[in-house]
C-alpha cells in the first residue's frame, strides 16, 4: 500500500509559513475572506469558503477555479459534517477546517502550529469544547497535534516514524 502525502489546509492566512507548502486556505468568515481575497489571488492557491455566506461578486475577487465551496450552518451545540456542508457550533475556521478534512475523506487529523490559548483564556476552553464535540461527531475522524499544544488532543512528535 502506498502512503499519500500531507494535505496542507492553512487556516485562514498565516503569512509566517511558507506558501509553497500549502496546499489551501481554509476561510469561513465573510469578512475575513473579503480582506484576504487578493492574498488568495496572489498566493494561487485554492480556498474552501461557504461562498453562500458570502457578500455578491465575491467570486470575481478570487479566480472562478481556485475557490472549493463547502457549506457552513451554525448552530449552537451542533457539529455535523456532510459531503457538501457542514454545521458547526461556533462561525470559527477551526471546526470548519476539521470538517473540510473529514468529510474529503482524511482518516486522521495532525495539527501542527495549533499551540493553543493561555488556560485561563475563556478561547481555550471553547476551543477544547469544538475540539471534543469535533471528536464525537458523526464522521469526526481522530485528532493529533504534532507541534507541543495546551489543548486536551493526543499529542505525537512530527519526528515521529510512523507519522
Amino acid at each position: 500500500m502506498q502512503r499519500a502525502g500531507p494535505i496542507v489546509v492553512c487556516l485562514n492566512h498565516a503569512p509566517f509559513f511558507p506558501p509553497e507548502l500549502v496546499d489551501a486556505y481554509a476561510c469561513c468568515h465573510p469578512t475575513r475572506l473579503l480582506t484576504l481575497a487578493e492574498t488568495y489571488r496572489q498566493l494561487g492557491r485554492p480556498v474552501i469558503a461557504p461562498m453562500a455566506a458570502t457578500v455578491d461578486g465575491m467570486r470575481d475577487l478570487l479566480s472562478e477555479d481556485s475557490v472549493l465551496d463547502y457549506g457552513m450552518a451554525v448552530e449552537h451545540g451542533t457539529f455535523h459534517i456532510g459531503p457538501h456542508g457542514c454545521t458547526v457550533p461556533e462561525p470559527l475556521v477551526v471546526p470548519y477546517a476539521l470538517s473540510v478534512a473529514a468529510a474529503a475523506g482524511a482518516e486522521r487529523i495532525l495539527l501542527a502550529g495549533f499551540d493553543g490559548y493561555q488556560a485561563d483564556d475563556p478561547r481555550h476552553r471553547e476551543m477544547n469544547d469544538l475540539l471534543t464535540m469535533f471528536g464525537t461527531a458523526s464522521g469526526g475522524v481522530p485528532l493529533m497535534a504534532v507541534t507541543p499544544t495546551t489543548y486536551a488532543v493526543p499529542q505525537g512528535s512530527i519526528y515521529m516514524p510512523d507519522l
